[in-house]
């Protein structure tokens, strides 16, 4: 063969040559040096590349090649001497940027055409794995047979919200290892906020907002907004250049004639670009009502905020029907479900406002706009009337029926609360949990003239009192009517 050449692997040697014009089949053999003569690797064969196996790893080798056909052998040719091999060296560094739905991957290594760098084992393949669960299960992304340095390899469909790990492995012949990066989710701006004035024909939007809070260094914004006469995001409407400030404000302007009349915030750290964020709404049906002497206040989480956020809200009140207003409450914490409630032990109040709160304690940085509501002064329902129970034992168990009348006079829809003591608890609760608490059970509205509640208890815990109330559609409640079990 005109040229012979050997490659190190794992307790093998890959020999390759050069083809013979006439030959039928080859044979390969193998020298180690220092450990004795020639040994034959492989007879017979029929194409131009064979594997000798089951070689030690240490030692300086050679491999030689000859030809055959049907009058005889040709002259061997030998390879030139083929060092022990080992793993390539791992990539000096590993970089990712992502968007909220793909991120890149690059890397810096030595020359691979250089056997100090290859391990003196030419590089067959580099690998690129994702993993989304911490490393505990992993997707091959991308297989190369080659790699330009910094070439910058996509990985699609990621999940914004999720962090991910990379790792990289250049493999020879006899393997690799793998290198390690972390790609965690880009950060979103946090407690997004807008408020809007107007002067003359100019219209002032005023964005807030804090940066987030896994970010490390200097982060980059970019705002879009649409307007009235274009629905489209624009290509940008304002950049913030990169900066370490924990809270940023910026202005957008436009006219009344063509207003913004939408908004949307991400970040950009170092070339990893987060989600687009939306302006946080305001809380929603905020409502109030004395009850039992003191005001009771609710609403809703602002809608569309992910769980991962925690507000807090501040509540003022008023007593001169919304002219002035107070802090009558202090800041309350958000327990991050859909629906709140509170309670403010003052007399005299009219009016309601509530808005939401960053998580910035001591002090707020970011809120939304006052949200209010006025307290109802009507006049509650009658109470309802002729409380019975009927009860049976099976067994350790008491079964029971309560039923009672609808207050009388009553008119519209009423509501219904219902709490028992117990045998082995006298404070009031649920007339079918024995929690113990001061839950109440509570009947849907309904125009029914007659109430019933059904449960089952066990006698250790058996009902000792029973009280019902109604409560009308402005949330007015009755007084309770209280019946001591029979």
């Amino acid at each position: 063969p005109a040229s012979v050449v050997g490659y190190r692997g794992n307790r093998f040697i890959d020999v390759e040559w050069t083809a013979v014009s006439g030959a039928t089949s080859y044979d390969v053999n193998y020298l180690r040096q220092g450990y004795g003569g020639w040994t034959r690797g492989a007879s017979g064969v029929t194409g131009n590349s064979a594997r000798i196996s089951n070689l030690p790893n240490l030692g300086v080798y050679q491999v030689a090649v000859r030809a055959n056909n049907a009058n005889g052998s040709g002259t061997w040719k030998s390879s030139e001497l083929l060092q022990s091999a080992n793993y390539p060296l791992e990539p000096y560094t590993i970089t990712t940027a992502r968007t909220a739905t793909t991120f890149t991957v690059s890397w810096t290594s030595c020359d691979m055409s250089e056997d100090w760098c290859n391990g003196f084992s030419p590089v067959t393949a580099y690998l690129v794995e994702v993993s989304s669960d911490n490393g505990a299960t992993w997707t091959r992304s991308h297989t190369l047979t080659s790699y330009t340095q910094g070439q910058a390899l996509t990985i699609s469909n990621a999940d914004a919200s999720k962090d991910y790990k990379v790792r990289v492995k250049i493999e020879n012949r006899m393997g690799g290892e793998w290198e390690y990066k972390d790609a965690p989710a880009p950060g979103a701006p946090e407690y997004f906020n807008v408020t809007t004035s107007t002067s003359g024909s100019t219209v002032t939007d005023t964005l807030k907002w804090n940066k987030p809070s896994g970010a490390s260094g200097a982060v980059g914004y970019e705002v879009q907004c649409q307007y009235t006469n274009n629905n489209a995001w624009t290509t940008s409407c304002k950049t913030v250049a990169p900066t370490t400030a924990a809270n940023v404000t910026v202005t957008v302007a436009s006219t009344t004639a063509n207003k913004v009349t939408a908004l949307r915030v991400r970040s950009n750290e170092s070339g990893s670009i987060g989600a687009w964020v939306s302006p946080i709404p305001d809380p929603t049906n905020l409502g109030a009502q004395y009850q039992d002497g003191s005001l009771v206040i609710w609403w809703q989480r602002p809608a569309g905020v992910d769980t991962g956020v925690k507000l807090g809200y501040e509540v003022d009140c008023s007593t001169d029907s919304g002219t002035t207003y107070t802090d009558c409450h202090a800041n309350i914490t958000d327990d991050q479900t859909n629906d709140l409630t509170s309670t403010v032990s003052t007399a005299g109040i009219t009016n309601v406002r509530l808005r939401w709160l960053d998580d910035s304690t001591p002090t707020h940085v970011q809120h939304g706009g006052w949200v209010s509501t006025g307290v109802p002064s009507g006049t509650p329902p009658g109470a309802p009337t002729n409380i019975q129970r009927t009860s049976q034992t099976v067994n350790t168990q008491v079964q029971y029926t309560i039923t009672w009348d609808r207050p009388t006079g009553a008119t519209g829809a009423l509501a219904y609360q219902v709490q028992c003591t117990r045998a082995n608890n006298s404070a009031w609760g649920s007339c079918t949990s024995e929690s113990g608490n001061s839950d109440r059970d509570h009947i849907a509205a309904t125009m029914d003239a007659n109430l019933t509640l059904s449960a089952t208890t066990s006698a250790y815990a058996e009902l000792r009192k029973v009280r019902v109330r109604a409560v009308n559609s402005d949330r007015l409640v009755s007084g309770w009517t209280t019946r001591t079990t029979w």
